[in-house]
């Protein structure tokens, strides 16, 4: 079995992200996908590979062959790739909210499935604030008001404490800590399942009027939105020498020693994010492209002891 070495990825929803899940029976027409057990949204990694794949050919076409595969009609023939693409799982959700435009919204199972990943992925928890307890059906963590509006809902801080005993501590980029409140799993249920936003679509014939059966409803998750993932990277099998495209150069040396799995990730960072040693870049991901859905900021958190397939890495492969 290849064994892996993964890093940590956050992604940033900067315009409202629809990753579909095909047409659904229910209110909503196209609604986002969602996972099976708790009904959260997620970015199937499938979903992430593409825009990537995209992004690292426009950089290095010969290098994204070299660590991402190669198809059969390829020039240099089938190949696999050597880089793992997880899915996305939710963490930060965006609720409007009063005082204050809106906060972010978390919950105690979020936090230790994160805390859970991180430990079996990379080797470390990065200190994420896993709380002891759960707030009430009523109550919110943290924050640093004394009382809140979400929606129409009012919650309260537990016993006149302004912060409950838990306070958001992780530096992300964007994420004010006074704005990331913990409530119970269920609330944050039902926020996630009916905050997300709907907008309405259609298709104009030529007087203007909608086309018969092309008016439809879309969902997506709102802007703010924060997912994580992994990205794993496995040293090459063996050495390959790179076709280049009509009108490439040759790559130096790109059919010598094969690439090790930390030399698989640097190449990676680099054709993502112009920085070998990681950093941020902007892709686009899910459906509706052409009207602005998608933009997402995809930010490159390098660093951990790493893992490969849940055992403690002693030494690059």
């Amino acid at each position: 079995m290849s064994e892996y070495q993964f890093e940590e990825i956050i992604f940033h929803c900067i315009t409202p992200l629809h990753v579909g899940c095909g047409q659904d029976v229910g209110i909503v027409d196209l609604p986002v996908v969602r996972e099976r057990t708790t009904g959260y949204p997620y970015i199937p990694g499938s979903g992430i590979r593409g825009p990537v794949r995209l992004r690292c050919e426009g950089a290095n076409g010969k290098v994204a062959s070299r660590i991402l595969g190669r198809e059969a009609d390829d020039p240099g023939g089938i190949s696999s790739g050597c880089v793992s693409v997880l899915d996305a799982r939710l963490l930060l959700f965006p609720v409007r909210s009063a005082p204050g435009i809106f906060h972010w919204i978390t919950c105690p199972y979020v936090l230790r499935r994160y805390q859970d990943d991180r430990k079996y992925f990379l080797g470390e928890s990065n200190g994420v604030p896993v709380p002891t307890g759960s707030p009430g059906a009523d109550e919110y963590w943290g924050g640093n008001v004394s009382s809140l509006y979400m929606e129409e809902y009012p919650f309260g801080a537990p016993n006149g404490q302004e912060d409950g005993g838990w306070n958001w501590n992780l530096d992300f980029d964007g994420v004010d800590a006074n704005r990331v409140v913990l409530v119970s799993d269920e609330t944050f249920s039902h926020f996630v399942g009916s905050a997300t936003i709907v907008l309405q679509r259609n298709r104009l014939s030529s007087a203007k009027t909608v086309v018969r059966g092309q008016l439809f409803s879309l969902e997506a998750c709102p802007p703010e939105t924060f997912f994580y993932g992994f990205f794993g990277a496995t040293g090459e099998r063996a050495a390959k020498k790179i076709s280049a495209p009509a009108g490439d150069e040759e790559v130096e040396g790109a059919d010598e020693i094969p690439l090790k799995s930390a030399e698989v990730q640097r190449e990676l960072r680099k054709a993502l994010t112009g920085d070998a040693n990681g950093g941020e870049a902007h892709l686009i991901l899910g459906g509706s492209e052409s009207t602005g859905l998608g933009i997402t900021k995809m930010i490159w958190k390098a660093g951990g002891s790493g893992k490969k397939n849940g055992q403690e890495q002693e030494g690059e492969q």
